[in-house]
């Protein structure tokens, strides 16, 4: 039986190719180049599909050792908790994690989903990556490759005299080395084995980098530190420092702190990538 061959049909939204036709004056055939569609005809505006009833998902990232990508893990539940010898994920190389260390949680604020990374009293604390953050004498904060305390300058003593000293002048008195320590505001550097080092602060504020030229607080022994990396300077809301687009970031110590879509946390010395997908 014969049976008539089929036609192929061309998807929607195919170029249209004329068949070659003869070329004027000539008896060779010529090859027509496929016409363009118009724009609008070819433009997608179809939204991808995503979830509208499920939670959200995030993904975490463990940043390789100087790099910028690392292994990444899906948070598909309520809870993610990190830690060196117990959680959902263990990093057990690293002595400066606590046993159960930092947990991102998934909540519910105002009907909408939203993300927290809460530190789990560790006894090196968890470091969020920020633009800028006030100073705190209580919350220290990573500039480069050392931990800074901010330490303010202490209001003057007074000496009341004693009950039984007669009422006279006094001799003039030079203050003491730790007199003027304490009434000198300084951000003072941490180093791992618990030795401290003063930059005392202007009370206008002050530049922090490796540049003497540019910076009043020179940072002379760390490579990690760029030319001019962060501003303290005072505002009408307190003391404030801001990262001056650095490499490698300044990064404040917390208890627990909202997270938006993405951002970048320490605990020891891994670095971790969060981001909402």
């Amino acid at each position: 039986m014969n049976r008539r061959p089929i036609k192929p049909t061309l998807y929607a939204g195919a170029p249209q190719v004329e068949p070659p036709q003869p070329a004027e004056g000539t008896g060779t055939m010529r090859r027509e180049i496929p016409r363009e569609q118009p724009a609008a005809e070819t433009a997608d505006t179809v939204a991808r599909f995503r979830p509208h009833q499920r939670p959200p998902m995030a993904i975490i990232e463990l940043l390789d050792d100087g790099g910028d990508r690392g292994e990444e893990f899906r948070i598909r539940a309520d809870n993610l908790t990190i830690g060196r010898t117990s959680g959902d994920i263990v990093i057990p190389h690293d002595s400066q994690i606590s046993g159960s260390h930092v947990r991102i949680s998934r909540r519910i604020v105002n009907s909408e989903f939203h993300w927290f990374l809460t530190d789990l009293s560790s006894t090196n604390g968890t470091f969020l990556r920020v633009g800028k953050t006030s100073l705190q004498p209580s919350v220290p904060v990573i500039i480069g490759s050392f931990r800074y305390a901010y330490r303010p300058a202490a209001s003057p003593a007074v000496n009341e005299p004693a009950a039984t000293t007669p009422a006279g002048t006094r001799g003039w008195q030079a203050p003491s080395a730790a007199d003027l320590k304490r009434l000198t505001a300084a951000l003072v550097r941490i180093a791992t084995d618990g030795t401290e080092t003063d930059f005392p602060l202007p009370s206008d504020g002050a530049k922090i980098g490796t540049d003497p030229g540019q910076c009043q607080v020179v940072v002379s022994d760390d490579p990690t530190v760029n030319r001019v990396h962060a501003a303290i300077q005072m505002t009408d809301k307190g003391l404030i420092i801001e990262d001056n687009k650095s490499l490698n970031g300044l990064w404040v110590a917390i208890s627990e702190r909202r997270l938006g879509n993405s951002a970048i946390f320490q605990i020891g010395e891994q670095r971790i990538r969060f981001r909402v997908i």
